[in-house]
């Protein structure tokens, strides 16, 4: 179980880190998940979801670069057209954000002040949730507190996380190493800056690495989500706890008089 306090943080989320290199970290986590098809099991829980809950309003908690949120509007020939995303982040990356909204003028928008997942509960009231990738980054506490709003004031949530602690999942980190070293010939429009920090000077890809062994190790199992759903959910909701193979962990809830 999480202990109460992180024992350390993601590098992303410290403040001494420049700027920049955070936008060309966050840049790389979507072709880095590629790799285990990360995205498109999200289009295809999102689609599940979306058969429970009613809603064409959504908010994604934790947005980092937006991408997973953008791929919905990407090559689906109008699947998710009728729906409307709100990015949120505690330290929004608005210059993406911004490029992001002008791609998808009808479907997004995008919050500039910082949102804090675990006290954000005005964002997203009768709303639809997504957490992706970030559930991690929560205390015991906070992912607690996280958990009591979202199944108080949101009409469903989606919680995705590329982890699954188990022995056979730490034997594959080391490769997050290659992939971020990929990962700048993955990201359109290719730029010089992120291939020199990620391959000639391979800053990035010990981010990516320090930072996958403290997602690794601060991770919520399956027993873990299944244990605060049954502790703070009641007769109003369904939800479904699993995993998909090795690497994904993930969380459906929904109210039942949306289904």
């Amino acid at each position: 179980m999480p202990r109460t306090k992180p024992l350390w943080l993601e590098l992303h989320q410290q403040d001494w880190i420049p700027a920049f290199l955070k936008e060309i970290q966050l840049q790389g986590i979507s072709p880095i998940l590629s790799f285990i098809q990360y995205d498109r099991k999200f289009l295809e829980l999102f689609s599940e979801w979306q058969k429970h809950i009613k809603t064409k309003k959504f908010v994604d908690l934790g947005s980092g670069s937006g991408n997973l949120i953008s791929s919905l509007f990407e090559n689906n020939n109008g699947k998710f057209s009728a729906i409307h995303f709100t990015l949120t982040d505690l330290y929004p990356q608005t210059d993406i954000f911004k490029k992001l909204k002008s791609r998808f003028p009808e479907n997004l928008d995008y919050v500039a002040e910082k949102v804090d997942l675990s006290d954000s509960v005005s964002v997203y009231r009768n709303k639809g949730a997504t957490l992706l990738t970030t559930f991690h980054e929560l205390s015991r506490s906070q992912a607690d507190k996280t958990m009591v709003n979202l199944l108080q004031h949101s009409q469903g949530f989606l919680i995705l996380e590329p982890l699954n602690k188990s022995w056979r999942q730490a034997l594959k980190i080391p490769g997050i190493f290659w992939g971020a070293v990929i990962a700048p010939f993955k990201i359109r429009p290719f730029r010089f800056r992120n291939f020199l920090f990620s391959c000639l000077v391979p800053i990035v890809p010990f981010f990516h690495l320090h930072d996958a062994w403290v997602s690794f190790l601060r991770s919520y199992t399956k027993k873990d989500f299944q244990e605060m759903l049954e502790k703070f959910g009641n007769k109003n909701w369904d939800w479904v706890v699993d995993n998909i193979g090795m690497d994904i962990t993930y969380v459906m809830a929904w109210r039942k008089n949306e289904s």
